[in-house]
């Protein structure tokens, strides 16, 4: 690559064809297809941006209320505390005892979800092993089965083959021709 960038004039030509057959480059309409998206691309954000302040401006209202609610409740609430200071101090240590509950069973609850899904898994994992472990033993029992019958059929070979041969020894004993023809066959 180098010799071609020194070779100036043919070096360029030749990494600009090397950048095309690669699929580098981009066509004159492809630049003009992405320059038109990139258009419609400011005008949406645009075109959004100017319907939340839209939407804002319409909300507005409702949250300034929504605020003095929460004002008057506030200075409700500062007003009960001045007028009922015993209770006030009772429903304080009520909620800070409610808190405290919340601060240790809280993060009890938040892993509750993800220990059921574990048990769940755990349970699967475990069926799946038990599966597989009938699978084994059923392909061992077939294999038993297997060599048991392979072993009874030689010992019948075994057992067979002498009993042959005593029967042929047998025949051929009442007649000695029969000795002929079974070395014949």
């Amino acid at each position: 690559m180098l010799s071609m960038i020194m070779d100036a004039k043919g070096g360029v030509a030749a990494l600009r064809e090397e950048a095309r057959r690669l699929g580098l480059t981009l066509t004159n309409e492809q630049v003009a297809a992405l320059d038109d998206y990139g258009d419609a691309t400011d005008r949406l954000k645009s075109t959004m941006g100017a319907a939340m302040v839209q939407v804002g401006l319409t909300v507005i209202p409702a949250l300034q209320k929504v605020g003095e609610l929460f004002v008057k409740a506030a200075s409700s609430v500062a007003r009960f505390a001045q007028e009922h200071p015993t209770m006030s101090r009772a429903l304080g240590m009520a909620a800070l005892a409610i808190a405290g509950v919340m601060l240790a069973l809280g993060p009890l609850l938040i892993a509750l979800p993800g220990a059921i899904m574990a048990w769940g898994k755990l349970t699967a994992a475990m069926n799946l092993a038990t599966i597989s472990s009938r699978a084994v033993a059923a392909a061992q029992g077939i294999a038993a089965a297997a060599t048991t019958v392979a072993t009874a059929a030689a010992a019948a070979g075994a057992w067979v083959g002498p009993c042959a041969c005593c029967v042929s020894a047998a025949a051929c004993r009442e007649d000695p021709q029969n000795l002929q023809k079974a070395a014949l066959s």
